[in-house]
């Protein structure tokens, strides 16, 4: 506490304190040993006085005393009044009692207190002196030449006066301490003006210094150490003053070069803005360029999907479609790279099946699959609904990209999908699509290259195999958008396996899963020497209550059969591989002979005749390569006479476009430069049921619409001589088509341009190519304004 107040102090308030403090810790032990001494001084020599008086009297009283002269002792009494400081004296006798006394009236009123010293007196053995409360006593026994004890003497000082004498010497040792201290006090504040005066100039300098003052005036110093700070402090303002002017050329130069680096930094800014405007263009061209054939491959598909077609048909268009989709989010996702690297692009939340997403990247594979003779097969969780929310496109995106790369570098083995179900939670579930396979694998010191954009894991990779290494990017960031993660498990010269996890909400709207109950405790015989398939088998069919026996051994199979016929056990369905039943299949027939038990084959055959000619059987059911949960559960439902036997031979039309009956008073104009894409167009709105005329280009467009009275125009955007942006403002120029429905046909797939076709007065947007589902929802949307718009 006191250090801290020391440190506040001012070096005047220190200088002062420190000398009070010297000058108090010098003069009060000096004062305090002047008095003390004074004091000592002044008690011996009133002992040495009462000794003397003693002394003198010693000799007169013995011989009084010896010659029994008793009335002649008060008068040596008597003479002791003329010394002043005497109060009193006594003499004795030996037994005590008082033969003379100088003053009678006060031994008697102060006798007890007088008492404890006369009897110090009475005990000691010759002449002393006691020393009492303000007075000195003095005296002893009074013996005779031969020792004899003839009484005792008693004389009481008074030392007032000595008192008063000390106490003079303190008051005068006090007065000279006080004054003392005034003086060095004073003397200690004109020798602190005289040090804190300079100090203080010397701080005002530091000040305008600090203040940036280039005026600053030095005051000359009568001291040698000022003198010195004085000096140190003008060097210093001499090296600030330089370092300044420094700072403030560089300050210069850098403000200069900041200027030419942000003009520099503008420029290429701007021409920047220039290359991406123009790589925008170049990508709108290309996009169009691209999806307008596209436009009719998808929309003939579709119009093909909508005749009558056998399964192996069927098949075919649904790859066609299926390949061109993916092509179509390829594209997409070329174009849209910088969007998915910005975070920006968005994912759908849309019902989906992921069972039918892997059945759909199985079939876009098949005949690549085929072509290289590998094992291949999708396991996907029973406990899986079969009904979520997400985007399938990316999705399917993701595994078809996994599946392609596990395909190009895998010559012989296998490739499996596994689709598990990791997480569920109140309103989602974790999965884990991984996509392994057998094939020439990726060394540990190349992994940390996959992922990254245009990257392969060596440039031989590439030339062998072909690729833009984009792939494996654009797959890592659309896992995250899902909340997902991806990574890599591989082994140089065993395989791969790639995996990537989603994060996809419940519907609520899902509909329950029904199993057909004629499938519960069914026993099925499965020989097939393909472990995918085997795992397959295992893996679903007790789900579905059924109670599979799988054997990959030939001579395990023949042995299972010919046990079962000997124990009389019945399978309710013998599943056979086409590749390997020629060597169990008389066992089979044997089998079948006096059980009839339906056989079901695992084959690339679509059609089931083929099988039937060469295993001469009248009746068998067909599973096609590569398995898929759908067809396994309506080939065995066939098998078991639960479904028609040829049921699985000839589809049905799809349901894609449904003629609707509010149609066929509704004309629509399709303006299209391109013919192909304008008359897959017409060809859907008439399956539609509506009254359909085609134009072009937007002059042709705004001929045809002031002769027919058109209630809804589908109107492409890049068009010759006139496009579609510029038509839609002239007619909306005309008050009566303010309302007429403008539906955008674009194969622009940019971020902006749906915002552009709104700008231009168009009412929605479609992009090419043009989905048969698409298009018959637009219409629906629109049929109720076009039917007010009739009716005004």
């Amino acid at each position: 506490m006191m250090f801290s107040i020391l440190s506040t102090l001012s070096i005047r308030d220190k200088l002062i304190l420190y000398s009070s403090l010297i000058i108090l810790s010098v003069a009060i032990p000096v004062t305090l040993g002047s008095y003390l001494n004074d004091r000592e001084e002044s008690l011996n020599n009133s002992q040495r006085e009462a000794m003397r008086v003693g002394q003198m009297l010693y000799s007169p009283l013995i011989q009084l005393l010896s010659q029994n002269k008793i009335s002649e002792l008060s008068q040596d009494i008597n003479n002791l009044r003329v010394n002043a400081d005497i109060q009193d004296a006594m003499i004795l006798s030996p037994d005590g009692k008082i033969l003379a006394e100088l003053n009678p009236v006060n031994s008697k009123m102060n006798l007890p207190y007088f008492l404890p010293y006369m009897q110090q007196i009475m005990q000691s053995n010759a002449m002393t002196t006691v020393l009492g409360n303000r007075m000195l006593v003095v005296g002893g026994p009074l013996k005779s030449h031969e020792d004899v004890l003839l009484g005792f003497l008693y004389i009481q000082f008074s030392l007032d006066k000595a008192h008063e004498r000390i106490r003079m010497t303190l008051f005068i040792n006090l007065l000279t301490l006080g004054l003392s201290l005034m003086l060095g006090l004073i003397l200690a504040r004109v020798l602190s003006n005289h040090f804190s005066k300079p100090i203080m100039e010397l701080i005002h300098v530091a000040n305008n210094i600090s203040s940036g003052s280039k005026e600053v005036v030095f005051p000359k110093q009568s001291y040698k150490e000022f003198s010195v700070l004085s000096q140190a402090l003008k060097i210093m303002l001499r090296n600030l003053h330089q370092t300044q002017e420094r700072l403030e050329e560089a300050t210069v130069i850098l403000d200069k070069k900041v200027k030419e680096r942000t003009k520099e930094l503008e420029e290429a800014i701007h021409v920047a803005e220039d290359a991406n405007q123009s790589k925008s263009r170049f990508l709108a061209n290309v996009s169009h360029e691209i999806r307008t054939p596209m436009n009719g491959m998808v929309g003939t598909a579709s119009l093909l999907k909508n005749t009558t077609l056998d399964k192996e048909q069927r098949k075919y268009v649904d790859i066609i479609q299926l390949s061109a989709e993916s092509l179509l989010n390829l594209i997409n996702e070329i174009l849209d790279l910088s969007k998915i690297e910005s975070g920006k692009l968005d994912i759908e939340q849309i019902p989906m099946d992921v069972r039918q997403i892997s059945q759909e990247v199985m079939d876009i594979m098949e005949y690549r699959i085929k072509e290289k003779g590998l094992s291949f097969g999708c396991i996907v969780d029973p406990q899986l609904p079969h009904q979520l929310l997400g985007d399938p496109s990316r999705l399917r995106q993701i595994l078809l990209n996994l599946t392609t790369n596990a395909i190009k570098f895998t010559h012989k083995g296998h490739i499996k999908i596994v689709i598990k179900l990791l997480e569920e939670k109140a309103q989602r579930l974790k999965l884990k699509f991984s996509v392994a396979d057998s094939g020439i694998g990726i060394p540990p010191s190349k992994l940390d290259k996959l992922f990254k954009a245009f990257s392969q894991v060596d440039a031989s990779t590439t030339r062998q195999y072909g690729g833009t290494g984009l792939g494996l990017a654009i797959s890592k960031k659309l896992s995250e958008l899902m909340g997902g993660e991806v990574g890599v498990e591989s082994e140089a010269g065993v395989g791969s396996e790639f995996w990537f996890t989603v994060f996809l909400a419940k519907d609520p709207q899902s509909p329950p899963e029904v199993i057909s109950p004629i499938l519960k405790d069914k026993n099925i015989f499965i020989y097939d020497e393909d472990i995918i398939n085997l795992e397959f088998m295992n893996n679903i069919l007790p789900f579905w209550g059924c109670k599979p026996q799988t054997i990959r051994k030939e001579e395990l199979a023949l042995g299972a059969l010919i046990q079962a016929q000997e124990k009389h056990f019945t399978f309710d369905a013998i599943i056979l591989n086409e590749l390997h039943a020629a060597a169990v299949l008389p066992e089979v027939k044997n089998y079948c002979r006096d059980i009839a038990c339906p056989i079901i084959f695992i084959s690339n055959e679509q059609n089931r005749e083929p099988l039937k000619t060469k295993f001469e059987l009248t009746q068998c059911q067909i599973m096609s390569f590569p398995l898929k949960e759908t067809q396994v559960y309506h080939a065995l439902l066939r098998a078991l006479g639960e479904e028609l036997a040829d049921s699985g031979d000839v589809i049905t039309p799809t349901q894609e476009l449904i003629p609707s009956k509010e149609a066929k008073d509704i004309k629509v104009l399709v303006v299209d430069d391109n013919v192909i894409s304008q008359q897959v167009t017409i060809k859907m709105l008439e399956t539609l049921g509506y009254q359909v005329h085609g134009a072009n280009n937007g002059i042709e467009a705004l001929e045809a619409i002031n002769v027919i009275a058109f209630d809804l125009i589908l109107m492409d955007c890049q068009m010759p001589e006139m496009d579609g942006y510029e038509a839609t403002k002239k007619i909306r120029e005309n008050p009566i088509k303010k309302h007429l429905p403008i539906i955008a046909l674009t194969a622009n797939a940019m971020k902006g341009d749906k915002d552009a076709c709104l700008a231009a007065g168009m009412n929605d947007y479609l992009s090419k190519p043009i989905k048969a589902p698409s298009l018959a929802a637009m219409m629906k949307k629109y049929t109720p304004t076009i039917q007010a718009n009739k009716n005004v």
